[in-house]
Parts: structure tokens; sequence; C-alpha cells
């Protein structure tokens, strides 16, 4: 395997990571809007404060994964492997490979992308990465600015494979469904337990 196969396959298993984390972390965040139903949140809401120090444990590191692996995709560290540096637009991996047309398309996805990315690095680097001791609040960005940034990864992605050869494994389930599919089944198989527990419980009170 190539020096540039390795990165890119040390890239896409960041992207994966990334994605994962964030794709089930959204999943929890709209299965408790109202927008799924009243009865349906309000019965996803009750699982989630039954079982609360579990799910707000999940939701902080899933938060701190997603921020944080995907802001490396952007890193200014010449160090480091990177999709692209952020504010230069620089393709960070085989930049000597890529043409001047798909260097622009890169740097304008960046570009639609770069009040999200902003956002990702504050957050990154004043509250997950590190603790700030005097810092503003600081807001996770919305699903829609989040949604549209992974679709950035992924379109840049597709150039660089394209303009190397060189695949970079697409993570599965882009849409989420998957993912939000699995947390609706842990809450209704977790409501089943809670209902079978407080069954045995009334029949041993008899």
């Amino acid at each position: 395997m190539s020096e540039l196969n390795a990165y890119l396959d040390r890239l896409g298993i960041r992207i994966f990571s990334a994605h994962s984390a964030y794709g089930f972390w959204r999943a929890i965040k709209q299965n408790i809007d109202l927008a799924v139903g009243k009865s349906r949140a309000e019965k996803n809401v009750n699982i989630l404060n039954k079982y609360k120090l579990f799910f707000k444990t999940v939701q902080f590191c899933l938060e701190t994964t997603f921020i944080i692996e995907l802001y490396k995709f952007f890193d200014k560290r010449k160090d480091v492997l990177k999709l692209v540096e952020d504010d230069s637009y620089e393709p960070g991996i085989a930049k000597n490979m890529i043409t001047k047309k798909s260097k622009i398309d890169i740097e304008n996805i960046v570009k639609a992308n770069k009040p999200t990315i902003d956002q990702i690095k504050i957050l990154r680097k004043n509250l997950f990465a590190h603790d700030k001791k005097n810092k503003d609040i600081l807001l996770i960005p919305s699903v829609p600015d989040l949604d549209k940034l992974f679709e950035g990864v992924r379109n840049i992605c597709k150039i660089i494979s394209n303009e190397t050869g060189c695949k970079i494994n697409e993570w599965p389930d882009q849409d989420g469904k998957e993912k939000n599919q699995l947390f609706v089944q842990i809450i209704d198989d977790l409501e089943k337990g809670v209902e079978l527990v407080n069954k045995e419980i009334a029949i041993n009170q008899v």
C-alpha cells in the first residue's frame, strides 16, 4: 500500500468515526423534538430521564467525538492529516496531485461552510479539547448546518479520490436513517423492560 493510500485510509476511518458519532447525537436530538409526534417525543424523553446519567454521558461523549474529529479535517498544523487547511484552503492530502479547478472546487466548499467550521473550531479549542476559564456562551451548530458540512466533507473526499485514483471509503448510512431506527428500537426495548419490571414488582407485592 502506498503512503498516500495509507493516509487516505486513516482519514476515511476518522470521517467514519466523526459521522457515526454525529449520526447518533442527531438521532437523540431529533427524537425528543415534537416533530416526531407528541406521544413519541414524550415517551422518548421519559426513558431518557429515567436513565438520565447514562444518556447525558452518551450525548456528551458523542458531541466531544464529532466536534474534535470534524475539525481535524481542516486543521492548520503542518504535521497532521487533514483534508484541507482552514483559511488557506490548501488541500492537506495529495496537494500536488490536484488540479487547479479541483482546488477551486474545494475552496468553494470550504467557503460555503466557513461559519460552521469556525464555530466547530471555537468549540474544540475553548470547550472540548480545552476548558477555557472565561468563555462566551458556546453553541453547537444547527443540524442543517452540520449536515451541510458533512456533505461538504464527503464532496471533498470525492474530489481527492477522483484526482488521485485512491478511494476514500465512504461512510454508510449517510442520511442517518439506520441510526435513527436503532435509537428508536433502544427506547422501545427499554420501555418494554421497564413495563416487565413493574409487572414483576406488582405481582410480588400481591
